[in-house]
């Protein structure tokens, strides 16, 4: 792990697994074998307060793979193990094994950026769709996959 939600940490803690919750983001570092091959990432949800019995936990897949890579199987769409909730302590411990490199200058001053952010949304009565429209400082962005 490199970065969390923008911010350096201390280098020399390697993770196999890693928990995101919403609205969290990481920078990381992947080792990848010199083979040729593919190699998952997998997603996979957790709640905070209780076990998942098998067969109930989606998961989502990021398939790395080298030009000539030969066919492999995917893992299956749902967890076949039961998957133990993540705890408030669970979180702490992940958190105290990446510390951050540099601390703020000063944590209690005032913002000294400001950015206004707006997703709202349209009808579009040609396709019976609603549309999200998503702008920041003014500025319209767009949205992939645009569906809502």
């Amino acid at each position: 792990v490199l970065a969390t939600d923008g911010r350096h940490v201390q280098r020399g803690h390697l993770k196999n697994e890693l928990c995101v919750a919403g609205a969290e983001r990481y920078d990381v570092l992947l080792d990848i074998p010199n083979e040729e091959g593919s190699y998952h990432i997998v997603a996979q949800r957790a709640t905070t307060h209780e076990q998942l019995p098998a067969g109930s936990s989606e998961r989502g897949v990021l398939v790395l793979s080298t030009k000539n890579a030969p066919p492999k199987d995917l893992p299956g769409a749902f967890s076949p193990d039961p998957v133990e909730p993540y705890t408030i302590n669970d979180f702490k411990s992940q958190f105290t094994l990446l510390p951050a490199k540099h601390s703020l200058e000063h944590p209690h001053a005032p913002p000294n950026v400001h950015h206004e952010v707006k997703l709202t949304g349209n009808y579009d009565r040609a396709t019976g769709e609603w549309k999200p429209d998503f702008h920041v400082n003014g500025q319209s962005a767009f949205v992939y996959p645009h569906r809502v």
